[in-house]
């Protein structure tokens, strides 16, 4: 939602924690093409300046072109609830015109908090990446016979022709008929294409990754977390009431974080 400030914050930790220097296209895939024309006005400045040579690209998910039909998705998904928007997406991104072999997929509500490195996600020596879950199941996905991996809440480095292999594999005619990302991960998994998959906050990721800390925390305000104090993850997701548009208001919530993202993460990306 271009009214949403999350996503300016997350682009701010990854320019703070250096990700952008590394990353060569950074794709923002909205709901609908009246959304991408809202973002491109909040970056219009940026996009003005670096026409032709620019890094960020936002898209609304229809504009890509995909093998597929979700025959319901229509208008950005007004009939969709959010679980359904976000895997929409989930399958058309791997379909992004000049994408990487290997990319990052990533919601809008995360925040970068440590200096990046590629060792958080991929084992130098056996020159495989890792993978990581998010939280279980309950959520209506299929994931034909995998663990579920709550792909919607955190960072997803992922195999573009993996999961392009799984959604041509299935067809399936509504985004909630399959989790791409869940199978193919599981895929990689049984056929040994990971160094090693973690479960949410996994204590054993902490032997192989260089800041010796959890990889990914969530929280999420209308579900106890009301403080942005103590994080000590790499990532954190935060949402819900007083963060996220979609959730209701709670004005102490929200000056609280608001004050906490603005203390962290004072310089604007780039792109601003």
């Amino acid at each position: 939602n271009a009214a949403d400030v999350s996503l300016m914050y997350e682009l701010r930790s990854f320019e703070r924690s250096g990700l952008l220097d590394h990353v060569g296209k950074v794709f923002i895939i909205t709901n609908s093409k009246s959304e991408t024309n809202l973002l491109e006005i909040r970056y219009q400045k940026y996009l003005k300046e670096m026409m032709g040579t620019k890094q960020l690209h936002i898209i609304a998910a229809d504009e890509i072109k995909v093998p597929f039909n979700f025959p319901e998705w229509r208008d950005g998904g007004k009939n969709f609830d959010p679980l359904g928007i976000g895997l929409v997406k989930t399958h058309y991104a791997p379909y992004l015109p000049l994408l990487s072999s290997y990319y990052l997929m990533i919601p809008d509500d995360n925040v970068l908090l440590r200096e990046y490195t590629r060792d958080i996600w991929f084992d130098s020596k056996k020159q495989l990446p890792y993978a990581h879950g998010f939280g279980g199941g309950g959520t209506g996905m299929k994931t034909h016979g995998f663990a579920g991996v709550a792909e919607m809440h955190g960072p997803n480095f992922l195999n573009r022709c993996s999961m392009q292999y799984v959604i041509e594999k299935y067809n399936v005619t509504h985004p909630k008929g399959l989790s791409p990302t869940a199978v193919a991960i599981g895929m990689m998994k049984r056929e040994k294409l990971l160094s090693g998959f973690f479960g949410y906050r996994s204590s054993s990721f902490r032997k192989v990754e260089p800041y010796k800390t959890e990889f990914f925390r969530e929280c999420h305000t209308n579900g106890g977390c009301q403080s942005p104090n103590g994080f000590t993850e790499i990532f954190v997701n935060i949402q819900g009431n007083g963060i996220s548009i979609e959730y209701r208001k709670a004005e102490s919530i929200k000056g609280k974080f608001l004050a906490w993202f603005e203390k962290t993460f004072p310089l604007p990306s780039r792109f601003e």
